[in-house]
């Protein structure tokens, strides 16, 4: 079940999951301004509620938990940004950490892919692995494969 984290403050969300045989949440950024840009949430979403319901999620959850941490050049991939992410892995405890980026054209000019290099040194940051890596080089932004 791939989903991202707002929801899952809400113990019944969580429970719903439970049936499912893999979850791969995606846990973009952990502060408030990048989180909206990212998420864009209903009101009353946080990204603190997001990441305690993924930790409460991790700790119920029978099965494997791969995250997905979704980098968006000029977002979310500041040094700053990644310490906090790593802060919040650290409580969260996944099976696997996974980093990507987009790899089809974009929502809006500012949602391009990041480099691949940028998403080593994140993975490596985060001690997770870069998914899908062969398809950062094919994605120009503004335009289709």
């Amino acid at each position: 079940m791939l989903t991202n984290i707002t929801l899952l403050a809400d113990p019944d969300v969580r429970a719903a999951l439970m049936r499912a045989d893999l979850v791969a949440p995606s846990l973009d950024s952990v502060s408030g301004e990048r989180f909206q840009r990212l998420h864009r949430p209903c009101p009353g979403v946080t990204p603190e509620g997001g990441v305690a319901g993924l930790r409460d999620f991790v700790r119920e959850y029978p099965g494997e938990v791969w995250l997905e941490i979704f980098i968006v050049p000029g977002i979310n991939d500041r040094d700053d940004e990644i310490q906090r992410v790593k802060g919040a892995i650290a409580t969260i405890n996944p099976d696997r950490v996974q980093v990507n980026t987009l790899d089809r054209p974009g929502t809006g000019p500012a949602v391009r892919p990041a480099p691949l290099p940028v998403l080593e040194r994140i993975a490596a940051e985060l001690g997770g692995e870069v998914a899908g890596a062969e398809s950062t080089e094919r994605v120009q932004p503004g335009r289709g494969r």
